[in-house]
């Protein structure tokens, strides 16, 4: 057991048993512990392997702990004279614990004191209440101070005897902890006295770190009186010397960053604080402690990095030096990690973890990360102590500092791998900062233009900050009022443009030069096509030239760079980070590196995928592979975000330009050069299709490590996705993994979104005839030998390349769905589907979407006549056939156009006069519901494929669609209704088949429903197709029939039409409500054979034979659908019509109450008739449908 699981559960007061001889007893000695000596040998016992001695020790030092002030002074003591590293561990903790648990008894002591007195006003009497826990506290200070003392003392050990240094570590480690808990304790609930004098402590380790690190010449020989000789920290690194002092300079660094990591944390039980003693320590801590700590760690770290890569390039120091400036590098780095995790000025509960939340430091940060702009005076610096005067004396802003710390890390990699990682996780964090805190620090107060430069402020921000410090003599006479040190609220397009251009600017820089620099863009991973490719700037020139078996190296490489891309996530997720502002200052450098970052990725997959085709793939393969897809994916989700908003400002510009009136009141604005205007516009359409070119063309087998579900558009226009099912991943817009990541692609080919358009028709229009070709060769065979012979792995390696085409054809479909249509509400979770603003404004788009739409439509009819000949025909078994997931995508598509286009003549396109006008567009609305029917009927066991039929149908019918008004006359649509509705009609099975008697006696011995059995799917097959499918299915497909008889706006121009020949001039409305109620008649003539069927089944005994099953299930969800499809203005009409075969469910109902699954229709089919027609019931019916209800629910005990 760990010294921490075995000592630490003590602070809450556990009750241990047993009973050791060896230990004297509770009653029979006041003090169990007297000596070290005693100590030492429980201390051993607490950590023996023995559970009873284990137990009976960890018994004795919790009431030792407990018994008074003397034993801390005793735990001191032995941290002072043992030397055991186990006894050290332990004396550190019950000093820990023991001086948390009196010192929480005596505040909880001094505070009900306090509330007694609270009315007797005596100044005396509450100083005399208050003296216990004044002196316990200074009991506190001292023990902190001999704590200090101690781990001083052992850093000194680790120049002079490092062996005995040893063993002190894990009790260093211990104490530093300790020490880190008291200080927050004291900071956040002790008196004042104890806090000013703890906090002078703090401050008295910054000064002495300061005064460790500078030269001798610099500081009076009275303020060093308690150093060694010898040469200071920064005279050690600027002549390559060792130094006595770095040992202790790094345990003054270690205690601090170990005060600042519990101070931020927000676990607060085992101090028992409570949240705003929290806040406020914190920010009071932040201010006096953290930040001048910060500005000299960043300090520290610029003179490292210049004078470490000076020395390691003349290689002579010595390795003594070296180690140390290793040790000061890492403890730097450390103090730099802490900071990414600090959160300024927020709370977060225990379950938010850092990466959650932005790094957005307040205004008192400026001078510290931005030195330049807001600089302190330069004497206060330690450039200014080692350099001469001139620019080496400023030290670079954070972003600057980190890019030069990558370099360095990235170059030591190998030998210092864990260090390099953690560079990595800080670049990752940094990229989080939002700088919308400091903007009035940086800008002013007013909305004023950006400045001519960045210094012009300098001395305004500088006078503001001295004077928030209380330095009065370094604010400048006349400064003006002090400026706002935080600001969160919502930041102006000019504002953005001045921060873009001061911070996110050269933030992008730092991680697009750390993208050029990084191992994966200069090692032969690329491969030569990615370079050949980008060279000709010719997409169709191979980028997988030959297979790739990743090494352990290769997949460093690749998780170093999707760390990059996933800092570059963080950046483009800003707000306030203006796409068009950040690519006038980086596109040069930018719009490459993306061509050459994402090529090469796709290479590296692809190029492994033959590897994989070739070879078994081991576990380090898989996990480079998937760390190179992940990389992909959410660098372009990076690019995908500035795209869209690009195209979203490219689109608005686009707009009339406002009246003149209005350009009156902004005259005094200057005219800003739109998006298309700009220098790097052409250069940046021109790299984003190249790069989905290049997708489209090549690498759309990588697609298969993302495919899961298939996406589909929602029916439901109102609160649900556009794709299911849904998920969260990192930058999704819901669906699965495949759907985001084929909307990355979908969002960068939209920046020319005829060019994509055409691209993937062609791909399409490839791919259609590969697959012909491969069909008609496999028919040919004339044997079954020919595909089972000797040539065997050929005919693997045939049949392969065929399932390699359908994946191909699947993924590209589904990302015509997403070129072609777009949620309304962007690109967030979607709720309604429209055409993409590109389509209504381009000729030349809406001529591709009209072609890839046809290209879809002949795709999936000639596919549906594949099924029909292979229900007559024989095939060879090798066939490649038709593919469900294939006709799902397609379906899909025709989801999309249904929901995007079809009838919408208020796009006023002519070039879309196929979808949008009534004359055509019900032409097209025909075919889709031909294609869906005669899927339905080919299909109907393939559940996936005909829910997605039946959305296609729903989308039809929506209420809010102009199709809804046209549906039911489409032949297609009535040929389906009729159908299903015979199906309906034969659904009672006249007598029991032999086999299916078999199965009743089957499920009368195992007392288990028939109809949930696995025999029972075979035996569905030889049933007719519209009875094949599944009771959801069936629930949609009703509610569709229901829903097409619904009142719709566009309902009134087709009665006109409809009744042109009447005699009587009436209006819109009342020929539409006539027309409504003429459908109505027709859905409730035409359901008759539903009711019949109830009525049957509840007047006959209760059956478990299997299709007495399946009908009863059908039946049911067929009335369900029925009723969901009603309109609310429908609901009277259903409701009178279904009234007589109410009776009939409820005895059904009744009947099967031991078959849940019976049951559940039945009661959700109630449910659904009291929400939505209660009210249209006269009193007595809804008496009794109410009572009938709850006798229901009572026999089933709910």
């Amino acid at each position: 057991m760990s010294q921490d699981s075995s000592l630490n559960s003590m602070a809450g007061g556990a009750m241990f048993t047993g009973a050791v001889s060896a230990f004297p007893s509770h009653a029979s000695s006041p003090r169990p512990v007297q000596t070290v000596a005693d100590f030492e040998r429980i201390a051993t016992a607490a950590l023996s392997v023995d559970a009873n001695e284990r137990s009976q020790a960890e018994a004795l030092l919790l009431q030792f702990q407990q018994h008074s002030v003397e034993s801390l002074d005793f735990c001191l003591a032995v941290l002072e004279q043992s030397r055991d590293p186990a006894t050290l561990s332990v004396a550190v903790i019950v000093l820990r614990n023991g001086a948390i648990a009196q010192w929480g008894r005596r505040q909880l002591a001094y505070e009900a004191s306090v509330k007694a007195n609270s009315g007797s006003g005596d100044t005396l009497r509450n100083d005399e209440l208050r003296a216990p826990l004044l002196e316990f506290e200074s009991k506190v200070v001292f023990l902190i101070q001999g704590m200090l003392r101690l781990l001083q003392a052992h850093a000194v050990l680790q120049d002079t005897n490092s062996v005995q240094a040893t063993d002190y570590r894990v009790c260093d480690r211990q104490m530093t902890y300790a020490l880190a808990v008291l200080l927050k304790k004291a900071l956040a609930s002790g008196t004042r006295e104890t806090r000013d004098a703890l906090l002078q402590m703090l401050l008295n380790l910054l000064e002495e770190m300061r005064t460790l690190l500078i030269p001798a010449g610099t500081v009076p020989a009275s303020q060093r009186p308690h150093l060694q000789e010898g040469a200071s920290i920064l005279e050690a690194v600027e002549t390559g010397k060792p130094s006595p002092h770095v040992s202790n300079f790094v345990l003054c660094l270690s205690v601090l960053m170990s005060v600042s990591r519990e101070v931020g944390s927000s676990d607060l039980s085992l101090l028992q604080l409570t949240t705003q003693q929290h806040i406020d320590c914190k920010k009071q801590f932040e201010r006096e402690i953290l930040l001048p700590l910060v500005d000299l760690d960043l300090s520290l770290l610029n003179l490292l990095l210049k004078k470490c890569s000076s020395l390691d390039a003349q290689a002579f120091a010595p390795p003594e030096a070296r180690k140390q400036r290793d040790s000061l590098l890492a403890s730097v780095v450390g103090i730099l990690e802490l900071l990414m995790d600090w959160n300024f000025g927020q709370v977060l509960l225990r379950f938010v973890t850092t990466s959650d939340v932005s790094f957005a430091p307040t205004a008192e940060w400026l001078p510290v990360f931005f030195p330049s702009s807001a600089s302190p005076s330069p004497g206060f610096r330690l450039e200014s102590l080692v350099f001469p005067p001139g620019p080496e004396q400023e030290r670079p802003n954070l972003f600057a500092l980190i890019l030069d710390l990558y370099r360095h890390l990235s170059a030591r990699r190998n030998d210092d791998p864990a260090l390099f990682k953690v560079g990595r996780l800080i670049l990752m964090r940094l990229t989080r900062f939002r700088a919308h805190r400091m903007v009035g620090a940086l800008f002013g107060p007013g909305a004023g233009s950006a400045p001519s430069s960045v210094g012009a402020v300098v001395p305004t921000l500088a006078a503001n900050l001295a004077a928030a410090r209380g330095d009065a003599k370094a604010a400048a006479p006349g400064a003006p009022p002090l400026l706002p040190r935080s600001y969160s609220g919502p930041i102006g397009r000019n504002r953005k443009q001045q921060v873009t251009e001061f911070v996110y600017i050269p933030l992008l820089n730092v991680l697009l030069d750390l993208f050029e620099q990084s191992p994966f863009l200069n090692s032969p991973l690329c491969g030569k096509g990615v370079n050949a490719a980008i060279a000709t700037a010719n997409a169709t020139v191979s980028i997988a030239e030959s297979p790739l078996e990743l090494s352990e190296d290769d997949s460093e490489n690749i998780a170093e760079i999707q760390d990059l891309c996933l800092a570059l996530h963080n950046l483009a997720e800003c707000n306030e980070a203006v796409p068009e502002y950040l690519m006038d200052g980086t596109a040069t450098k930018a719009l490459p590196l993306f061509v050459r970052v994402a090529t090469a990725l796709m290479s590296v997959i692809l190029r492994s995928d033959l590897h994989e085709d070739q070879s078994h793939a081991s576990g380090e393969y898989e996990e480079g592979v998937e760390a190179a897809v992940g990389s992909l994916e959410v660098f372009l989700q990076s690019w995908s975000l500035w795209t869209d908003k690009l195209q979203q400002q490219v689109l608005q510009q686009d707009k009339p330009a406002p009246s003149q009136a209005h350009q009156g009141q902004e005259g005094n604005v200057p005219a800003v050069a739109g998006i298309k205007q700009r220098h790097w516009w052409t250069a940046f359409q021109q790299s984003m299709q190249f790069v989905f070119n290049v997708f489209v063309g090549q690498a759309l087998p990588i697609c298969c490590h993302r495919d899961t579900d298939v996406s589909c558009p929602s029916a439901d226009s109102k609160g649900t996705h556009a794709s299911c099912p849904a998920r969260n991943l990192l930058g999704g817009a819901g669906g699965s993994p495949l759907d985001d990541f084929l909307r990355c692609f979908a969002m960068v080919g939209r920046t020319l979104l005829s060019a994509s358009l055409m691209q993937t028709c062609q791909k399409l229009v490839f791919l259609k005839e590969q697959l012909t070709a491969f069909r008609r060769e496999q028919a040919s065979a004339q044997t079954e030998s020919a595909w089972t012979s000797s040539a065997g792995a050929h005919l693997l390696a045939q049949q392969r390349r065929g399932e390699q085409i359908l994946d191909e054809l699947n993924f590209t479909l589904q990302l015509i769905q997403q070129l072609v249509a777009v949620p309304s509400s962007g690109e967030g979770k979607g709720q309604r589907l429209t055409a993409p603003i590109q389509v209504l404004r381009d000729e030349e788009t809406q001529r591709q979407v009209i072609q890839v739409s046809s290209q879809v439509f002949s795709l999936l009819q000639e596919e549906v006549n594949l099924l029909k000949e292979q229900q007559v025909r024989t095939f060879p078994s090798h066939f490649i056939g038709v593919s469900s997931t294939v006709l799902e995508s397609g379906v899909n598509i025709l989801s999309a156009i249904s929901a995007a286009y079809l009838l919408r003549s208020r796009f006023n396109q002519p070039m879309l006069a196929d979808f949008i006008l009534p004359e055509k567009g019900q032409e097209a609305m025909n075919i889709i519901v031909q294609i869906v029917a005669e899927v339905l009927h080919l299909l109907p066991h393939e559940e996936s494929l005909t829910l997605s039929c039946t959305r296609t149908l729903q989308i039809l019918s929506s209420v809010s669609s102009p199709t809804v008004a046209y549906l039911w006359e489409s032949p297609a649509f009535q040929s389906l209704f009729s159908a299903s509705v015979e199906s309906c009609a034969s659904l009672l099975p006249s007598a029991p088949a032999p086999a299916s008697a078999g199965l009743k006696q089957s499920a009368q011995n195992d007392d288990r429903p028939p109809a949930s059995f696995s025999s029972f799917t075979s035996a569905r097959r030889r049933l007719p197709p519209l009875q094949q499918l599944t009771q959801r299915t069936i629930r949609r497909l009703y509610s569709s029939f229901s829903a097409s008889t619904a009142m719709n706006e566009h309902l009134w121009g087709l009665a006109k039409m409809h009744v042109a020949e009447q005699t009587l001039e009436r209006s819109g409305t009342l020929l539409a409500t006539e027309v409504v109620v003429s459908r109505q008649q027709s859905l409730f003539i035409k359901c008759e054979p539903l009711k019949a069927n109830l009525r049957h089944l509840a007047s006959n005994p209760a059956d478990t034979h299997p299709l007495v099953f399946h009908a009863l299930g059908n039946s049911l969800s067929m009335a369900i659908g029925l009723l969901d499809g009603c309109s609310s203005q429908g609901i009277g009409a259903w409701i009178a019509w279904f009234r007589d075969a109410l009776d009939a469910v409820f005895m059904i109902a009744n009947k099967y109450l031991q078959y849940p699954h019976i049951l559940h229709n039945a009661l959700k089919f109630f449910l659904q008739l009291i929400k939505r027609g209660y009210s249209c019931f006269d009193q007595t019916a809804a008496v009794s449908l109410f009572t009938q209800y709850k006798a229901l629910t009572q026999q089933i005990g709910v």
